[in-house]
């Protein structure tokens, strides 16, 4: 084998190498800038505006930045807490948002409106549609509200996230 070969070969692996630690290097650099910029435009200045009923500034430069909400949703998935909140979906009109199931052995399929038949009820709501629900009960998309934040039980996880966004 020819030598030339090999000292290419040994050239490019060094070279792939140093790119390698300075790719990682450069990651790490990434990430520190974004954990910054990310606490800058999540904390620091929804809390610096927000605290003084701001929600938009012009920058010296001409440009903009203003505080938008977005909300999050992330319910319990147990069946207790799942059961609960289906309830009180269904007591604040929320019927329609939730899917319901019946489950019941297979033999007795055809007898199930006869009585003393056993069967499970369950049902599931998907996070994103709750999630709409919820925005919706609040008026955060216009119209009246319908419910408060604080009526929302905490085994939802629903809450608002505040963020500055440059405009």
């Amino acid at each position: 084998m020819d030598n030339t070969i090999l000292k290419a070969a040994a050239d490019a692996a060094s070279k792939a190498v140093a790119l390698k630690y300075d790719l990682d290097a450069k990651e790490a650099d990434y990430k520190a800038a974004k954990s910054a910029y990310d606490h800058y435009v999540k904390y620091e200045i929804p809390n610096l505006l927000g605290g003084f009923g701001i929600s938009s500034v012009t920058l010296d430069d001409g440009r903009g930045i203003s505080i938008k909400s977005s909300y999050k949703c992330s319910p319990n998935k147990n069946d207790a807490d799942n059961n609960r909140m289906i309830q009180w979906i269904k007591s604040h009109g929320g019927d329609t948002i939730v899917k319901e199931h019946l489950e019941v052995p297979a033999s007795k399929k055809d007898t199930l409106l006869d009585s003393n038949i056993p069967f499970v009820e369950s049902g599931t709501v998907n996070t994103m549609t709750l999630k709409a629900w919820l925005t919706d009960q609040l008026g955060v998309n216009g119209g009246t509200a319908m419910l408060s934040v604080e009526e929302i039980p905490d085994y939802i996880h629903f809450y608002e996230v505040k963020e500055a966004v440059f405009v």
